[in-house]
């Protein structure tokens, strides 16, 4: 509930406003409509500054046609507030007023008081010194103000039908969503599961061809290898035989060689013999010229007759 002091100071701050411009009268009537704001967007969630409000009382629904035919309420009495009337009827809580340019009250229309109109007026009365219909008028500039601020904060909130039916539409959307994406999500994991299968398949192929490329290749690298094998075999079985016949000839050389060297040998004993015996011949000789010539006295010879070229048989004869 709004104090009496902060609706005391605010009613005198208007009256001071109002009669120093001359625009006191019967009926308050607002020099410009309330700015509109943008509605909350419930479904984007996008949410819009809300205007302050002052709170929202609910006071006793009675109303009471004045005089003068209109809908604008009279203040009534401590008894007439207490008293049961058959011809007071009661205002709904959940009616508005919808400020114009020029308010304008039909008898249809119902209006609702969101604080206490009599309380206010007694107490502007008795406290800030205001005569009946000073009180009263600024009463109305409270109602028309709250009013026309409350209305179209209402016109912008949602009820709860309508809050149902967003509900109810916005969870009609979200099972839709679900139950498309799951279909979307079975089809894409059945196409995936076909690609699956099919790529399984694909490799058992490709695997069966590497594996008979693998096997054919590692015959192959058997057959290459025996054949080497072979080859290397036959060379070395070649290169034996060559090897063989290189050591049979370096045999018979060595035997040839042998054989020469034998015979140079026994040629080499045989004149070496030769040359004893001779030398042997010539010294008996000598001992024996030499006995001979000690008996008789041998013949002088010149140097000059000589003969260098005699031989050791000559010698001996």
């Amino acid at each position: 509930m709004i104090s009496s002091s902060t609706l005391l100071r605010s009613t005198q701050g208007l009256l001071r406003s109002h009669l120093s411009h001359g625009r006191l009268c019967k009926y308050y009537v607002t020099s410009s409509r309330p700015t509109e704001k943008p509605h909350t967007d419930l479904v984007n969630n996008n949410n819009a500054p809300l205007i302050p409000l002052p709170p929202i009382m609910h006071p006793p629904p009675i109303i009471h046609p004045s005089s003068n035919g209109s809908n604008d309420f009279v203040l009534l009495s401590n008894e007439q507030r207490t008293m049961p009337s058959s011809s007071l009827t009661a205002v709904p809580e959940n009616t508005y007023y919808t400020p114009k340019d020029t308010p304008s009250r039909t008898p249809s229309s119902t209006l609702t008081h969101h604080f206490d109109t009599f309380a206010l007026v007694e107490r502007l009365e008795t406290e800030g010194g205001f005569t009946r219909s000073q009180a009263r008028f600024l009463m109305e500039i409270m109602q028309e103000q709250i009013r026309a601020r409350v209305a179209p904060a209402k016109a912008r909130l949602l009820t709860t039908s309508q809050l149902s039916n967003e509900s109810h539409v916005l969870n009609a959307s979200i099972d839709d969503l679900r139950n498309a994406v799951t279909i979307g999500r079975k089809n894409d994991a059945a196409l995936l599961q076909a690609e699956l299968t099919s790529l399984s398949r694909d490799i058992e192929h490709l695997e069966q061809h590497l594996n008979e490329d693998v096997a054919y290749l590692h015959n192959s690298i058997d057959l290459t290898l025996n054949d080497f094998r072979t080859e290397i075999r036959q060379e070395q079985k070649v290169t034996v035989i060559e090897t063989q016949q290189v050591n049979h000839r370096l045999t018979v050389l060595q035997a040839d060689a042998n054989m020469a060297l034998e015979r140079l040998k026994w040629e080499t004993i045989w004149q070496i013999s030769i040359v004893i015996t001779g030398m042997g011949l010539t010294m008996v000789g000598f001992g024996l010229s030499s006995l001979r010539s000690r008996k008789v006295a041998p013949p002088t010879i010149e140097r000059s007759e000589i003969d260098h070229t005699l031989t050791v048989a000559d010698m001996e004869i």
